[in-house]
């Protein structure tokens, strides 16, 4: 396909799978620039694709936005692996046959359910501090800093991959083939 002199290989979903998409970035971090009106939507279902990905956003309301949606998720991914753990002790309590008296079971039952209380209380006051320092201005900047050296890396080796790609079809003087033009992932 041609955008604008260049030529672009489009895949589509049949050639290029999910599965083999993660496997080709596994070990890759994702940098979604901005997180304007498709920032949230497209870095979210990257991370719920399995690809790992960060966020890079200059100070103003969107990265206050972006803060609190990072923030959101790693609190649900913290309290969804610790309250699934205490809920499996729960079932197993629960289990009929427990030779423990029913006395025992209820208040046994009622320390892990406090615990589980205990852990997302826990949790959701650390996110709010953490929410807190990560909009501070001194802190937002070095934050930005830190995502761009990240970032900076992976973008240019893929840029220099891609020039390769490209030196070496010139010099081959072989054509890209006709693609489709649906690109999903």
């Amino acid at each position: 396909m041609n955008f604008g002199g260049v030529i672009e290989n489009v895949m589509t979903r049949e050639e290029f799978p999910l599965e083999k998409a993660r496997e080709v970035l596994k070990d890759e971090t994702i940098a979604v620039i901005g997180y304007g009106v498709q920032g949230p939507g497209q870095s979210l279902n990257l991370r719920d694709n399995g690809f790992n990905v960060i966020v890079g956003q200059r100070q103003g309301k969107t990265y206050d936005k972006a803060v609190a949606v990072v923030s959101e998720n790693a609190v649900n991914d913290v309290l969804k692996a610790s309250t699934e753990q205490v809920d499996i002790y729960l079932d197993w309590l629960k289990e009929p046959g427990r030779t423990a008296s029913k006395e025992t079971l209820d208040y046994t039952t009622y320390q892990i359910t406090t615990l589980r209380k205990n852990i997302i209380a826990a949790v959701n006051r650390i996110t709010a501090r953490l929410t807190t320092v990560l909009i501070k201005p001194e802190i937002k900047k070095p934050a930005i800093e830190q995502i761009k050296e990240n970032t900076r890396p992976s973008v240019l080796q893929k840029l220099h991959r891609r020039q390769e790609e490209i030196n070496q079809r010139e010099q081959t003087c072989t054509k890209p083939k006709k693609r489709s033009h649906g690109m999903e992932l």
